[in-house]
């Protein structure tokens, strides 16, 4: 046989043989996620909190089983920003239901959610229909709210628009939910902006009416900060999700488009253990950013760390067009910090306007100490009757609008 012909064969073999090193090396490395991707493994809930989390869901399940058509159709009815039309007072009643079960789940200690680590595909949020169903409840607590308020119950309006707003601090209460984050922060939101116009349009002559609003946004003005915990376990989630979806379904991306491949070639296409480590960096980069207050957060660009080269591990291609499209989450931190700031603001007009139905004078800032805006850092201040943000708004564009107060409170 000639001397070219068997080296031929050997580089074959050789090829042959490292072909299947390397595929068995990916193949064992896909299914060792857990050591590459550490994580505090979840509290079990207590009985207490099941049944308080079974609570929550008896709640849900009045909307998405019994009244999914009712609650698409009257959704515009139970979404209105400030008092409702008269046609729209009722727009609560077909929830009646539903409310009754989550007034009593309110009466319950523990968080609404459960928290879960299960693998998410792709750069998407589940939605879960139970917690749309919470929010829907919250709308229509809050129409239920303005309905008892006009009929001359105001007590009992402001309680039900506290109830939005605890509804969502108890969808906030998870460190692995994102949707039950954005959907938390939304009701807290919501909640509190009607409260200010409840007390502004029926109550701004009654003082304890203010004061108990007041009290009541506390515990939303003191909320610890969890995006972060919603940014860390999704992009986990997602990132794990990422690399089994393209082991299970390759694809090539070219100048000429994306191409489908055998799953044989994943192990070929992607290095799976360097593709988790890393987006393992990108990952802890994005929730260091997201624990930041948001004047001292970099641009979401800086300082990430930089994706794999496709060549960095015997030409790693897909696992660097996974990173190479993986990106920062901030939209829970975003939600998180103008939810903040709304609080923050309409805790400080209630404030305000409790001082000067008790003194007949306008606060200043060092009679009335005022909450931080977390666009700023700072605390709002008070400037010729109006609050507002302090340092150059141009220089923190998402800082909330001034809430003028002197106008509100002589009308």
């Amino acid at each position: 046989m000639p001397r070219a012909r068997h080296l031929g064969i050997v580089v074959i073999l050789a090829l042959g043989f490292y072909g299947a090193a390397v595929f068995a090396k990916r193949r064992s490395a896909a299914s060792d996620l857990a050591p590459v991707l550490p994580r505090a493994p979840l509290e079990a809930p207590s009985p207490e909190r099941l049944e308080t989390i079974a609570a929550a869901s008896a709640a849900a399940s009045t909307v998405t089983a019994d009244a999914q058509a009712l609650r698409e159709a009257l959704r515009p009815a139970i979404l209105v920003d400030g008092p409702p039309s008269e046609a729209d007072r009722g727009a609560w009643r077909p929830y009646s239901r539903g409310l009754a079960l989550l007034d009593r789940a309110l009466e319950r200690p523990g968080s609404f959610v459960q928290e879960d680590d299960s693998p998410r595909p792709g750069w998407t949020f589940p939605l879960d229909e139970r917690d749309l169903a919470l929010q829907t409840l919250g709308s229509a607590l809050v129409v239920r709210g303005w309905d008892r308020a006009l009929d001359g119950d105001v007590d009992a309006g402001l309680g039900d628009m506290l109830k939005a707003v605890s509804l969502g601090l108890r969808l906030l209460d998870s460190q692995s939910r994102v949707v039950s984050t954005m959907i938390g922060w939304g009701l807290v939101n919501r909640g509190t902006t009607e409260i200010e116009q409840l007390t502004r349009t029926l109550g701004a002559a009654d003082p304890e009416l203010t004061q108990a609003a007041i009290v009541g946004l506390g515990p939303a003005l003191d909320q610890a900060p969890v995006g972060w915990r919603a940014v860390e376990a999704d992009c986990l989630a997602t990132l794990r999700g990422h690399v089994e979806a393209f082991s299970e379904h390759p694809v090539v991306v070219s100048p000429w488009g994306r191409y489908p491949v055998s799953p044989v070639l994943a192990p070929v296409l992607i290095d799976t253990r360097q593709t988790l480590e890393s987006g393992l960096a990108i990952c802890r980069h994005g929730v260091e950013q997201a624990r930041l207050p948001y004047a001292l957060r970099a641009d979401p660009a800086a300082n990430r760390p930089a994706s794999p080269s496709p060549w960095d591990t015997l030409g790693n291609l897909g696992g660097a067009q996974l990173i190479e499209a993986f990106g920062d989450y901030d939209t829970p931190v975003g939600m998180e910090d103008q939810g903040r700031a709304r609080v923050a603001g309409v805790w400080s007009v209630l404030s305000a306007r409790a001082y000067l139905a008790e003194h007949d004078a306008i606060p200043t800032a060092r009679q009335l100490l005022l909450p931080d805006d977390p666009f700023t850092g700072r605390p709002l201040a008070i400037v010729d009757g109006v609050i507002t943000s302090t340092g150059d708004a141009a220089m923190h564009p998402k800082t909330p609008l001034r809430w003028v107060i002197r106008v509100e409170l002589e009308e």
